[in-house]
């Protein structure tokens, strides 16, 4: 059976109907992205941004039939880093701004990459940008093709190399 690592994160299918809208509008079949941080002393082991702000969660609170898990290889040094930047992010403002220019520009709308540099943008995280965020703190980079950091959906997160399902993933039967 495999392990998930410390940093990588999970992009779930997400219901209701924001995960519907997000979906639809992605053309994916997810809508949100959680981040590991391993087993913590409160209980938790990933946190996730949702309106009302980053907090703890649980893997177990998604189902692994319906989750894809980013296994890209990590150092140690970066997996320790990106779950500790990870538990740093707890209460951060949820992203609602970033959100409708994600959406703008992934519905072909063309968005300045100064916008996603704004204090605004940048102190107010969506899922997907937390996850990108916290690898870039590290040094790890999801994306080379240009877009400005924070320029991501949950979408962009499942759609690169190396997302795999999570139930097989755990499994082994990869």
């Amino acid at each position: 059976m495999s392990t998930l690592i410390p940093g990588w994160y999970i992009c779930v299918r997400g219901g209701g109907f924001w995960g519907n809208l997000i979906r639809r509008i992605t053309a994916s079949d997810v809508a949100h992205v959680i981040v590991y941080t391993g087993p913590q002393p409160n209980g938790y082991d990933a946190i996730e941004a949702e309106p009302g702000g980053v907090r703890p969660c649980h893997v177990s609170d998604y189902s692994a039939d319906s989750s894809w898990v980013c296994t890209d290889p990590l150092t140690e040094l970066e997996s320790a880093g990106m779950a500790a930047q990870a538990l740093r992010m707890v209460g951060t403002p949820y992203g609602y701004v970033a959100d409708f220019f994600i959406g703008l520009r992934r519905l072909g709308a063309w968005i300045p990459n100064w916008v996603f540099k704004t204090k605004w943008i940048v102190s107010h995280q969506e899922c997907a940008q937390t996850a990108d965020y916290i690898a870039l703190c590290n040094g790890v980079h999801y994306f080379a093709d240009g877009r400005p950091p924070g320029s991501v959906s949950p979408a962009d997160l499942r759609n690169r190399p190396g997302v795999v399902p999570l139930r097989t993933y755990l499994t082994g039967d990869q």
